[in-house]
């Protein structure tokens, strides 16, 4: 977690809870605004996707098939 979303975090819960709702709706619209299908990938997720994709071509991973799932 960032350090800016830790302290949007941190602010949250010191909110006013009448003040809560207002937040977290100009949140999402400020959300929407920048990716209005909720697609695109933000720079972590970015890194995750590339990290687990190395790991499948290094054959680091576990295929599902092999998963006792019982």
């Amino acid at each position: 977690m960032s350090a800016g979303t830790k302290e949007v975090a941190k602010l949250m819960e010191i909110m006013p809870e009448s003040e809560l709702n207002f937040a977290l709706e100009l949140t999402r619209k400020q959300v929407q605004a920048r990716d209005t299908d909720f697609k695109k990938l933000t720079m972590r997720e970015k890194a995750e996707l590339t990290e687990a994709q190395k790991e499948i071509e290094n054959g680091e991973s576990v295929s599902h098939k092999d998963i006792n799932w019982e």
